[in-house]
């Protein structure tokens, strides 16, 4: 699939925040050499990021309402935002950031950032061979991201949150 970006002027259909080769630059730059594979392999993983990204509880409101595809008057992704200090058209640099760290994320394992999670109790102890582990109680059950969630921080919020608007 090609990938299709969210410039900040609602394109019609878009499916990323970043192309290709921004995200190939991003992670040159950084000295990843783990951002390695075919194009289309990365473009894959770049979508499966900007799944989980497009899940995030972010703050503001969309411009013109998110997630109604094909309805006239409505933007394809969550981004760009209104609510926010900087101008309505833009998608904030964090964004493609945190895209960019999440599809390296999602190269090295597909799927990795929304895994299927069995249902059932919170693991108190774990045994394996003669190593140990007990987690803290009210840890977490998911893995905490601070490469990609640094990028986000002040646009998404609590997830347990309802705003309203009037």
């Amino acid at each position: 699939m090609t990938l299709i970006v969210e410039d900040g002027s609602q394109v019609a259909g878009a499916n990323s925040y970043a192309s290709l080769s921004v995200v190939d630059a991003y992670h040159a730059a950084r000295g990843k050499t783990e951002w390695a594979g075919d194009d289309v392999a990365k473009e894959a993983a770049i979508l499966r990021a900007m799944d989980w990204l497009e899940a995030l509880p972010f703050l503001g409101v969309p411009t013109k309402g998110a997630g109604m595809v094909g309805i006239s008057g409505y933007q394809a992704l969550q981004w760009p935002r209104a609510g926010f200090a900087w101008a309505t058209h833009v998608v904030p640099p964090g964004i493609i950031k945190a895209l960019s760290e999440a599809a390296l994320v999602e190269l090295a394992k597909p799927g990795v950032l929304a895994p299927t999670l069995e249902r059932g109790g919170m693991v108190k102890q774990e045994t394996v061979d003669v190593l140990t582990t007990v987690y803290m109680d009210g840890a977490p059950l998911s893995t905490t991201r601070q490469q990609i969630m640094q990028h986000l921080r002040g646009l998404i919020g609590s997830s347990n949150v309802i705003t309203l608007v009037r």
